[in-house]
């Protein structure tokens, strides 16, 4: 059962690892925690999306489809749409009583210390604790996670990948052991993964298969696939089934709204295909202000420590030696996805335009970095030579241990590589700060924003109900007086607008929403 997928946790100084990895984190987390919200591109409308979803919890509607007061007050059916699970674990979060701010400061925070959870565990098999270590603070010092939490604020996509490890794990567990528990277990994570965001999910669906298929040609024997297929596919079947209802309405009833505008414009895919220049960082210290268009690089650091784990990986024993291939292979494929080259892929490959960006797939080539720098944290792990009687004393002893180092200098290599992720990674990391004392999360607020930034509810119109006209909508409120009519709203829920009308004589009012079927 499910507890048993842990008995080789327990037996371990997991805990004790956790705990380090989380002060290892603080510089990572420090400028998150300062006072004020951090400027970033998405960070007020996530905010903005908390707090029109703990306003229709408060009004009884838990899974809402509708956001009122989104869209300048015409309604905005972004819950239909967008992966849900970031925004409720916020909510509860704002049960416990934080603020929507702190909520979402909490959950970015999350987000970093949790991928270095979540990939320690992951790591579990790389054979030392250091090598996990090294291969997860990697992991959580990613430039690309440091991007979306203080430039991009993308606060869904930064939470999938704290499960992203999980969801590999639980694979691996399930290769191991096929039982029920390890079916609940799988189709758990791999559902809270698509909830969290489905666009990596989409991203990393190879990434899982691929792994899948490694791991059970080198752990299973052939006379025992079928069940271990029998397994992964009922696991796929009912992971896809509970986070079925949001994804079946999403794609059953993308014709109702203007889905297309999410693939064109600034969001076509053809725009931010790099060349290979500006693939790669030209400095140790990755640059958070610069030029969008030069912003999602892979890290001189992080390219150096992933090809230093190939090359260790190489050096080993079979086993260790696939493993390092297929993540160098990861890094690779998801380097030339971002290339321009690659065009063709990205125009032939189904829904893959939605992902609108090719830099997401920092994200997978992260992945395989981290998994590589922990090679390299663990070191050269060769063949140990078949046992013969013959080979004793010096020779033999030489044979196992000549390339692997000592403990003292292994922690020191350890702790070196620690060094240069944390040092390199966090200089640079000083965001911009919102005084939102002047523009409160209330729902008057995110209508002026949405004016500011000329913008529905921060995306480019994607979820707009067809028939909708966004310029109009964007237009400052006129007047509210209409002929002999006048209208004060004293206050707006999701349900019920409280006003007060006065007339000369009968009247109509309407109070206008876009229409969504349903």
């Amino acid at each position: 059962m499910i507890r048993r997928a842990f008995a080789r946790v327990r037996g371990s100084p997991l805990d004790v690892d956790v705990l380090l990895l989380t002060v290892l984190c603080l510089p990572a987390l420090a400028p998150l925690f300062a006072p004020g919200y951090v400027a970033t591109h998405d960070g007020l409308f996530h905010l903005f999306r908390l707090v029109e979803l703990d306003s229709l919890w408060k009004g009884g509607e838990l899974y809402p489809r509708l956001a009122p007061d989104l869209a300048l007050g015409y309604d905005y059916p972004v819950f239909n749409y967008y992966a849900p699970l970031a925004l409720y674990a916020g909510e509860l979060l704002r049960l416990l009583g934080l603020s929507a701010t702190d909520a979402v400061k909490t959950l970015l925070g999350l987000s970093i210390v949790g991928s270095a959870w979540s990939m320690r565990l992951f790591l579990d098999d790389l054979g030392t604790r250091r090598a996990a270590i090294v291969g997860a603070l990697a992991y959580a010092y990613l430039p690309y996670l440091l991007l979306d939490v203080y430039v991009r604020g993308a606060l869904a996509e930064a939470l999938a990948m704290a499960v992203l490890p999980l969801v590999l794990w639980t694979i691996r567990h399930l290769v191991r052991r096929p039982g029920f528990g390890s079916i609940g277990l799988a189709s758990a994570v791999l559902a809270g993964l698509i909830l969290t965001h489905n666009v990596t999910a989409m991203l990393a669906l190879p990434l899982i298969g691929g792994y899948w298929v490694l791991f059970m040609a080198t752990e299973r024997p052939d006379r025992e696939r079928r069940q271990v297929v029998a397994a992964s596919a009922a696991a796929l079947l009912l992971g896809l089934t509970l986070s079925s209802f949001f994804w079946v309405p999403a794609l059953g009833e993308a014709s109702y709204v203007s889905a297309e505008r999410a693939t064109t414009g600034f969001f076509d895919f053809h725009q931010h295909l790099q060349r290979l220049s500006r693939i790669f960082a030209i400095s140790l210290t990755p640059d958070y202000h610069t030029d969008f268009s030069l912003l999602f690089r892979v890290g001189l650091v992080q390219l150096g420590l992933a090809g230093g784990g190939l090359g260790c990986a190489l050096a080993s024993a079979p086993g260790r030696r696939r493993v390092g291939v297929y993540w160098g292979c990861a890094v690779l494929i998801g380097l030339f996805l971002i290339w321009t080259g690659s065009v063709f892929v990205w125009e032939t490959v189904p829904l893959l335009a939605y992902a609108q960006f090719p830099w997401r797939l920092l994200a997978i080539v992260g992945f395989g970095s981290s998994v590589l720098a922990g090679q390299l944290a663990g070191g050269i792990r060769p063949v140990r030579p078949p046992t013969n009687r013959a080979a004793t004393g010096a020779n033999a002893r030489r044979s196992t241990t000549v390339a692997t180092l000592p403990l003292p200098l292994g922690l020191l290599w350890a702790g070196g590589l620690a060094a240069a992720i944390v040092v390199t990674a966090v200089p640079d990391v000083r965001p911009d700060r919102l005084d939102l004392r002047a523009l409160d999360a209330r729902p008057p607020s995110e209508q002026q924003l949405e004016r500011a930034v000329n913008s529905i509810a921060g995306s480019p119109g994607e979820y707009l109900p067809r028939g909708a006209n966004p310029a109009m909508s964007l237009d400052s409120p006129g007047d509210t007086a209409a002929g002999n009519v006048r209208l004060t709203v004293r206050s707006a829920g999701p349900f019920l607008v409280d006003a007060d009308v006065s007339a000369d004589q009968p009247s109509a009012v309407t109070l206008d929403r876009f229409y969504f079927p349903g």
